[in-house]
């Protein structure tokens, strides 16, 4: 196989953005986008004027080996089903499904079906930042010896529009299953406790349509490390992605990303970039080192055990309906092995 070609699924912002990653990767090559009618000038005005349009799934995959799916999160799981059931590979935008048992029962017919030799990845693109990235690395070389403590800052820096609230999720489904998928992946364990609290502080508007949009959570490990993610739906100051380990050796810190390091210090004070506007700025490298992983799993034949799957998948929902239920009872919820 020489350059693997891949469907992108969905015209959105996020699914622009992976087309664009996808056009100017040497070992791929962009099929098409699957869209809607009227997406047609986003294309153009991403520059992907050229690009192929596709109005059905079916249409696309005859001419694709790989399908990479970016619609909306209510859909993902009837196009995994599809694209595996045509014998495409897939890479998924998280969370996949908004209910874990959804997620157990597409991987156990996709495990049991012809469609078994397919590759599944799924899109915890933050796994492959950079800093993140060698952060694991450490920790998983227990470069701090015993764990005490993670913690993660994730919060937005624009409340998302009030049309998307209702079909989002909820915040900890659509928000917080990469801060879920994160902890595990940083430590390679499972979370075993959740404790979570929530309010609508960004706007009243958000809880009227079933949804918080500011939120604490904490969590305990199976290694026994406590965990907390602090998370709002707005800042106003730019994308604010931290995380912090602390254990017996010292502490690891991986910081904002700015659009530049210089901090001018004058006698009205001291000032500096805010961190990056957006998730596509902040997140950029990550999702093309995604991308490039996929694409190297494609032409492995299999998915390595490294990389996010339909079980990581599962584990992340899972855990976000515990946080739900722990808000909606105001308990700590234990999660099953």
């Amino acid at each position: 196989m020489n350059e693997i070609g891949v469907a992108v699924v969905g015209g959105g912002r996020i699914g622009i953005m992976h087309a664009q990653i996808v056009a100017r990767l040497p070992q791929a090559r962009l099929v098409g986008v699957v869209i809607r009618s009227g997406e047609r000038s986003a294309l153009d005005a991403a520059g992907l004027g050229d690009a192929r349009v596709f109005g059905d799934l079916d249409d696309a995959m005859e001419a694709a080996d790989a399908v990479l799916i970016a619609a909306s999160s209510d859909a993902h799981v009837e196009l995994i089903r599809r694209a595996a059931r045509a014998g495409k590979h897939i890479l998924c935008e998280k969370p996949v499904a908004f209910e874990a048992a959804s997620i157990d029962a597409l991987h156990a017919q996709i495990s049991d079906s012809a469609a078994s030799g397919v590759v599944i990845q799924v899109g915890f693109n933050r796994r492959f930042d950079p800093d993140f990235s060698r952060l694991r690395g450490m920790l998983r070389e227990r470069a701090l010896g015993r764990l005490y403590l993670l913690h993660i800052v994730n919060m937005d820096p624009r409340r998302p529009p009030m049309a998307f609230i209702p079909r989002s999720g909820g915040m900890f489904r659509d928000f917080n299953v990469h801060d879920f998928d994160m902890l595990a992946a940083l430590t390679g364990e499972r979370i075993a406790e959740v404790y979570a609290r929530g309010a609508n502080l960004v706007d009243d508007e958000i809880g009227r349509l079933g949804d918080i949009d500011t939120a604490v959570i904490s969590l305990r490990m199976s290694g026994g490390a406590l965990a907390s993610v602090s998370c709002s739906r707005e800042t106003n100051c730019g994308y604010d992605q931290r995380i912090e380990a602390l254990g017996e050796k010292g502490a690891l810190r991986a910081g904002n990303l700015r659009s530049h390091g210089v901090v001018s210090d004058s006698a009205a004070g001291s000032l500096r970039a805010n961190p990056l506007p957006d998730f596509i700025a902040r997140y950029r490298d990550s999702y093309e080192h995604q991308a490039l992983a996929f694409l190297a799993a494609v032409r492995a034949g299999e998915l390595p055990a490294d990389l996010p799957g339909l079980r990581d998948a599962a584990a992340a929902v899972r855990t976000a309906q515990a946080a739900q239920q722990s808000m909606n009872e105001n308990r700590p919820v234990i999660l099953e092995r």
